[in-house]
């Protein structure tokens, strides 16, 4: 999904955001509508982004850095991974589903063979 500065959504991919019995998608132009699931992610997503920009600007802000910005951040939980990039004027989120054999279960899977 890609939303502007104010937190409307450019584009978006039915894939992850939206139920798969609703469909749609694409978005952009056309006559479907954005759909509710791909608003909510927007405005939630985007009022994380900017407590994260304003805990980065609070935390690395001093004499040797001129301007902290915040390049990307990435959020794992059971099911899914967020992964969100601002930049000026837009900002692309990644929602992607966590699968079990990634990292931790790898790790897990090395210490019972052990």
């Amino acid at each position: 999904m890609v939303f502007n500065d104010t937190g409307i959504p450019v584009k978006w991919s039915a894939s992850g955001f939206i139920s798969k019995t609703e469909g749609g998608g694409g978005g952009g132009g056309g006559n479907s509508p954005i759909p509710p699931e791909v608003i909510h992610y927007a405005a939630l997503v985007s009022d994380l982004q900017s407590k994260c920009r304003a805990t980065v600007t609070k935390l690395f802000t001093d004499e040797e850095t001129e301007d902290p910005s915040l390049v990307y951040f990435r959020l794992r939980t059971k099911l899914n991974e967020i992964i969100v990039a601002p930049s000026d004027g837009c900002t692309l989120v990644v929602l992607q589903s966590a699968s079990k054999d990634d990292g931790e279960a790898k790790g897990k899977k090395e210490k019972k063979a052990a």
